[in-house]
């Protein structure tokens, strides 16, 4: 009973927290790439808690979802998650989570549809998929704050693979260019109040982080996903050994 609890309290907690974090992170304006990898894997793992606790929670109130769940594993493999003992609240918990399943697919499939023609590279397909959480979920800030950052970030790569190509002050100035008619620089910014931040950030470049401090922040954030399945498939493979 108490493993669906624990993946959705870990989700939480990291839907919580990870923002926040992120937030003080310095270092997001120097590596927009890393940020958005981190991004990634922060999201996937608080998807992974929601899901595995739905899978779990409906194969302890259905015994068919429960044959397709273990249908592989022998019987001491079911045996360690005592599923008869998750109680009554298992089938409310798992519909609900599966409702709210349903409803991020609905919002994901209508936005990348409008805009299938524009998604050509992997920076739209990521705008896109922020964008259908924080609209499926709107109560969720978590979601909220994803989509934000997924925003400003992609840009702020881009802005980032064009100065590699023609020059920092040669991507300000354009930046410059496209945007002075549309009230962004004057006293009273446009919504796009981020492009004066991005033209500093190119004429006034902050050093990048050490390749070795780069990969250790790679490496960190691609172990988030992975604790929700240690801690969904832990008990299982305790009971095979």
């Amino acid at each position: 009973m108490m493993l669906p609890v624990a993946l959705l309290l870990l989700g939480a907690l990291t839907a919580a927290l990870a923002p926040r974090l992120l937030a003080r992170a310095h270092w997001r304006e120097r590596e927009p790439v890393v940020a958005l990898w981190v991004w990634q894997c922060v999201v996937a793992g608080v998807l992974l808690c929601c899901f595995l606790a739905m899978a779990l929670t409906g194969a302890a109130a259905w015994h068919l979802v429960r044959g397709h769940v273990f249908a592989p594993a022998p019987h001491a493999v079911v045996e360690a998650y005592a599923l008869g003992a998750y109680g009554p609240w298992a089938p409310a918990t798992a519909v609900v989570l599966a409702l709210g399943g349903v409803f991020k697919g609905r919002q994901l499939d209508a936005i990348a549809a409008h805009e299938q023609g524009h998604a050509t590279m992997r920076h739209d397909w990521l705008r896109h998929i922020s964008a259908a959480l924080a609209h499926g979920f709107p109560q969720v800030a978590f979601f909220a704050a994803f989509r934000d950052e997924m925003h400003r970030l992609v840009e702020l790569a881009a802005d980032d693979m064009a100065s590699r190509r023609f020059g920092r002050l040669t991507t300000a100035l354009a930046l410059v260019e496209l945007n002075e008619d549309r009230g962004v620089f004057g006293p009273s910014p446009a919504p796009e109040a981020h492009l004066p931040q991005r033209v500093h950030r190119l004429l006034a470049p902050q050093a990048r982080l050490a390749p070795l401090h780069r990969l250790r922040l790679t490496a960190a954030a691609a172990v988030v996903p992975v604790v929700p399945l240690v801690v969904t498939f832990g008990p299982g493979l305790l009971a095979l050994n």
